[in-house]
């Protein structure tokens, strides 16, 4: 017998990649950025993971209204970026109430 990985198809990778990322901004609101999702994911998984995957299911995510996006520190309180620091701003997600609806109802639906 061997033990060979299913093969799920590149469709699945898409729609995984969504529900990690719905997953990781739900979890840590500090990482909730680009890279740092990036970062994350790709410790998670044990590989390279191309920041290109993220940012394209972020994009999904914010077009399907699951996530928002809003400029470092332009929420109350927030600190914003060191003047230090060169580039623009990052662009933080945190999960809508829809996001967290379907979250919820993925991991129920994955509970084994």
């Amino acid at each position: 017998m061997t033990n060979r990985k299913p093969d799920l198809g590149w469709d699945f990778v898409p729609g995984l990649t969504q529900v990690i990322v719905l997953r990781l901004i739900d979890k840590d609101r500090e990482q909730a950025y680009g890279q740092g999702l990036t970062r994350a994911v790709s410790k998670i998984t044990k590989t390279h993971i191309s920041s290109a995957l993220i940012y394209g299911a972020l994009e999904r995510l914010v077009r399907r209204e699951m996530v928002e996006c809003y400029a470092e520190g332009t929420l109350p309180g927030e600190k914003t970026k060191p003047e230090k620091e060169p580039g623009r701003p990052r662009r933080f997600y945190q999960l809508t109430d829809k996001g967290r609806k379907i979250l919820r109802q993925t991991e129920k639906a994955f509970t084994f």
